[in-house]
């Protein structure tokens, strides 16, 4: 039976202030998410989005994979990551949370 794994994106809008944007990045998110036990791995898209159609409406995708939904959601309901929280919800991020298989 394979591994399942959680895989979170957070999609940030090109209507996000960028040196907030990056300020958060820097500061907030990436520090917070690399203590956070469970995380295997933490991805932050470089440079401009790329799409096949019409140009994305993010500026920035950040993806981070868990080993199970427990850990992401210590994370969500953990009261030392409120600020990121606020601060992910002012800047307009969509995040997505979904099972992925490890093949």
């Amino acid at each position: 039976m394979e591994a399942l794994m959680i895989n979170v994106l957070f999609l940030f809008p090109k209507s996000a202030n960028p040196k907030e944007l990056d300020d958060f990045l820097t500061n907030h998110l990436a520090p917070t998410n690399k203590q956070s036990p469970g995380l295997r791995s933490l991805k932050i898209s470089v440079g401009d989005l790329m799409s096949p159609g019409n140009p994305p409406a993010y500026a920035k995708i950040i993806k981070a994979s868990f080993d199970s939904l427990n850990d992401v959601m210590a994370i969500v309901q953990s009261p030392t990551t409120q600020a990121t929280r606020d601060q992910m919800k002012a800047l307009g991020a969509l995040i997505l949370m979904y099972e992925v298989n490890e093949l």
